[in-house]
């Protein structure tokens, strides 16, 4: 049994090349996206601050339904507690948390490269590539895709755990389960991980007692399939009849997984650059792909290329299954990756593709400037695009009328008066802050502490409402509010409504209310009229 790191890794390279290839990545994601420190919260970064916030025991969050949609989260849901419990509501706590997490994946990912066989130089380029990527700007900026960067957090730590565990290291079993965990309740993108996690105990435990293989795989198993359970338990399903498609499970398979895969090499390139850029881009990652397989199989290649090979094809293929329920919703437009957040489909997928190109031999020992050159060269090229979409985040998130009307929906709600049924309608927010309309109600429950009674007053606009938080004292939705239909399901069941459903272990109530209009507002009883003018929400005596 070898103990030794990798015997082929290490010689040549002193422990100071290997210690920056991996800081390197970690401080470049420091650095590129210094600038989004300064945003703000958007869109579903609300509902989630404002479930966090009122949830009770972060260890609910394990146990129950947590987001009212169809997601089983908890690790993800924990941090965001932890923070707000550490730290309060503001935003600057919560992107510090959020590039720490990108820093340490990229930083994970060459430390991975560098035990399955890469060189120094290689390892740090190739995770500066995975820290400064499109790709990652998309994911890493929006605060409510947390989710994705634990479960690649979680999934770079089991790989790295199983790697400890082929090199005899002590205490590998237990990293496994504790990494397995991390990742199995991230989201569920994760699972991807599992098939090669499994692969690897077998391939890298030839030799080893059966009961240790056996052992090993229970531990990289055992969470997932825990994970499973209780989706099932909260749920009842699998969770899927949950996303609001009307494709049967079949149907999302192969309509999400068709537009992942065909979206996969816009995203590589970072923008939509037309279909012959794209088919081009399509070829070459075909070509990585089977060159990497073509090295991996001789008979003389090492085992960590063929680990590296297994790793990154299982991290590319399975979430095209995997996320194919939402993708069959979200990536089927003709601009799919138009709204970058979008962008976060690609998140692990991208980190399996550098893994599984380390078979592929780049130089030789004698032409070190090359790789030099491309890195200085690549990093140019992603940094500065990096920098600019976070300073482009932080003027979208916290534009003035944006914080005002945050702080403004914060204060009306907490000057007003409770009493059973009351809502409050704010009329005239500006079309291009309907971010704020749509979560109006989340903006202001985020605001108010816990056990607050004016949690249970609506908040709407005069725009439609995504959803609304009350305690289960409110158990349906006022008199004279409707709630909103089930859109696009089959028309043998149109005209279904989103009912009112309890989450957090009875804690809060999830109501989802239909556009109300402010004539239709104006007629019932206990509604506090706002409008805003430009500047301040005012009393709405119209």
């Amino acid at each position: 049994m070898n103990t030794n790191i990798h015997t082929a890794s290490a010689v040549g390279n002193s422990p100071w090349e290997r210690r920056l290839a991996v800081l390197l990545p970690f401080v470049a994601v420091g650095v590129a996206f210094a600038p989004a420190l300064g945003a703000g919260f958007m869109a579903d970064d609300w509902a989630i601050l404002a479930l966090a916030r009122h949830g009770g025991s972060g260890w609910d969050y394990f146990f129950t339904d947590h987001t009212a949609t169809y997601s089983y989260r908890p690790n993800g849901m924990l941090v965001w507690h932890l923070v707000i419990q550490l730290f309060g509501w503001t935003a600057l706590p919560q992107y510090a948390v959020q590039f720490l997490l990108h820093g340490s994946n990229a930083a994970l990912l060459a430390l991975l490269l560098l035990r399955l066989g890469a060189t120094p130089w290689r390892a740090a380029l190739l995770g500066l590539v995975y820290a400064l990527h499109p790709i990652a700007s998309g994911t890493v900026l929006w605060l409510a895709d947390r989710f994705d960067l634990i479960a690649v957090n979680g999934t770079l730590l089991l790989l790295l755990s199983l790697d400890a565990w082929r090199c005899g290291r002590r205490g590998a079993l237990l990293l496994v389960l504790l990494s397995a965990a991390w990742a199995a309740g991230a989201k569920e993108v994760a699972l991807a991980v599992l098939p090669a996690a499994l692969a690897w105990v077998w391939l890298a435990g030839k030799g080893r007692p059966r009961g240790e293989r056996v052992a090993v795989a229970l531990a990289a198993t055992l969470p997932f399939a825990a994970a499973l359970a209780m989706r099932w338990l909260i749920f009842g399903s699998s969770g899927v009849d949950r996303t609001g498609s009307a494709l049967t499970l079949s149907q999302s398979v192969l309509t999400g997984g068709s537009a992942w895969i065909h979206s996969l090499p816009m995203a590589l390139i970072g923008s939509n650059p037309g279909m012959l850029i794209t088919l081009l881009a399509g070829v070459l990652l075909l070509v990585v792909l089977v060159l990497s397989a073509w090295n991996a199989s001789q008979p003389a290649a090492m085992t960590e290329h063929r680990l590296a090979l297994v790793a990154g094809l299982a991290l590319v293929v399975f979430p095209a299954l995997l996320q194919s329920p939402v993708t069959a919703v979200m990536l089927v437009s003709p601009d799919p990756l138009g709204l970058s957040s979008n962008m976060r489909f690609f998140y692990l997928a991208l980190a399996g593709l550098i893994i599984g190109s380390v078979p592929i031999r780049w130089t030789s020992a004698g032409l070190r400037w090359i790789p030099a050159s491309i890195m200085l060269v690549v990093v140019v090229l992603l940094a500065l695009p990096a920098w600019n979409a976070a300073v482009a985040w932080r003027r979208v998130s916290v534009t003035p009328i944006k914080q005002q009307l945050a702080t403004a929906i914060g204060e009306a709600i907490r000057a007003s008066r409770y009493q059973p049924g009351c809502m409050l309608y704010i009329e005239d927010i500006p079309e291009d802050e309907q971010d704020v309309s749509l979560y109006a109600d989340s903006i202001a429950k985020a605001q108010l502490p816990p056990g607050d009674p004016r949690f249970d007053c609506l908040v709407v606009s005069s725009s439609l409402t995504l959803l609304a938080l009350t305690s289960p004292r409110v158990s349906r939705l006022p008199a004279g509010v409707a709630a909103r239909p089930v859109a696009g399901i089959p028309e043998r069941v149109r005209g279904l409504k989103l009912a009112s459903r309890a989450i957090m272990n009875g804690r809060i109530q999830v109501h989802f209310p239909d556009r109300l209009s402010a004539h239709e507002a104006r007629q019932l009883g206990g509604v506090h009229l706002l409008r805003w003018d430009g500047s301040a929400l005012v009393e709405d005596a119209r």
